[in-house]
């Protein structure tokens, strides 16, 4: 008996050991989402005591470590999937982390940050200096620390950031192609938002070879709701007829000047400088008597809907257009097959390589179709 004791002491002595160990082990890998992905010249990785460790690609990062590059030398660290870096030559930051929420210290030089996706709402992402603290939750951009002055840049979305002014904290938002540059002189603290111009070479040579993403697009574009006082006289009966209602919301993209109506619609378009992405993107709303495609409408509800792709290859500018028709299923076409139809049409331009603002960035195929997608989506929700 006594000796059957002993056995189940041991053994339960032996699995809870081995329980122990699993469960460290599984801790330290659920807590580990940072990595040292790559480095080029000379980068130093220090831990929470100060060590400096051995540096290697794929490398490990944990809270209280710090990364530094020396002259033309750079870092890339994966803070996960979605929250992507590069540090700058003569650069250093410190990384916190606790659970979902992660924080980096930009000590010195410059930080790039590609943020992937919206962060959940129980994520986030502070980047700080001295006199900044800034929350990413789904953009890109560069944070820069350079002594008495530090500056956030977005490329793409929006973002606060906290100014730690003689005046005490100013929270500041800051969007779309703005940089946020702060000043300190001895105890005081100032500030100004511009529009951005520049992009360091550390930042254009990284996006160079990151393709465009859905998300960067969406981050540009906002949802608009178009009323009837937006449509051109001409149209708004006929458009109001078709799908019985005095609005309709659909995305476009960031437009300074407000739509322009004309020619019996309502158009817009992202500038053609609009340097955030190398793609021009313009929407267009006509209602009139209309030469649909010729292949079989979907019918949906109380409508008649055809859709038509004309690609790039078939424009002498080499735009590509995408169209979505839509008319009551009990109209009829004229004597020329054309229908009173309300369309809907998606334009997109890559740039030529030659004008592009950050050289040889790519924008595929599968984005753009993505990006109509939503828009189809979002119009036929509308729809009675």
């Amino acid at each position: 008996m006594k000796k059957n004791t002993s056995f189940y002491k041991i053994a339960s002595f032996i699995t809870l050991f081995t329980a122990m160990l699993l469960c460290v082990s599984c801790g330290s890998k659920e807590a580990t989402t940072i990595s040292l992905e790559r480095s080029e010249g000379a980068v130093d990785v220090d831990n929470a005591k100060g060590k400096s460790l051995a540096v290697r690609d794929a490398m490990e990062l944990y809270s209280g470590y710090g990364v530094g590059t020396q002259t033309e030398s750079y870092a890339w660290i994966n803070f996960d999937d979605e929250k992507l870096s590069k540090l700058d030559q003569e650069s250093r930051i410190a990384i916190e982390k606790a659970g979902n929420k992660l924080s980096v210290d930009v000590q010195s030089g410059s930080m790039f940050f590609n943020i992937t996706e919206a962060l959940e709402d129980d994520e986030s992402m502070d980047i700080r200096t001295s006199t900044m603290l800034v929350g990413i939750r789904g953009t890109s951009g560069w944070v820069v620390n350079d002594g008495s002055r530090s500056s956030v840049a977005l490329l793409h979305g929006k973002a606060e950031a906290e100014v730690v002014a003689d005046s005490g904290t100013e929270n500041i938002m800051i969007g779309a192609m703005e940089v946020l540059n702060i000043e300190k002189q001895g105890e005081t603290v100032s500030y100004e938002i511009q529009q951005l111009k520049d992009i360091p070479d550390f930042v254009e040579e990284e996006l160079a070879n990151t393709p465009v993403t859905l998300f960067e697009i969406l981050g540009v574009m906002e949802e608009h709701e178009i009323t009837e006082d937006e449509f051109w006289y001409a149209a708004r009966d006929m458009c109001m007829d078709i799908i019985g209602k005095n609005s309709l919301k659909v995305l476009v993209p960031y437009i300074p000047d407000g739509w322009g109506a004309y020619n019996g619609g309502i158009q817009g378009g992202m500038p053609t400088e609009f340097l955030s992405v190398n793609l021009e993107i313009g929407v267009s709303i006509d209602t009139n008597l209309t030469k649909v495609p010729d292949s079989e409408p979907q019918v949906y509800g109380s409508y008649l809907i055809w859709t038509e792709d004309l690609p790039e290859e078939d424009d002498a500018f080499g735009n590509r257009y995408q169209s979505i028709y839509i008319a009551k299923n009990t109209s009829t076409p004229d004597d020329f097959g054309r229908y009173e139809a309300l369309r809907f049409t998606l334009r997109t331009r890559k740039k030529y390589e030659e004008n592009y603002w950050i050289p040889g960035r790519r924008i595929d195929k599968e984005v753009i179709d993505e990006l109509f997608n939503i828009e189809y989506d979002m119009i036929i929700s509308q729809l009675d």
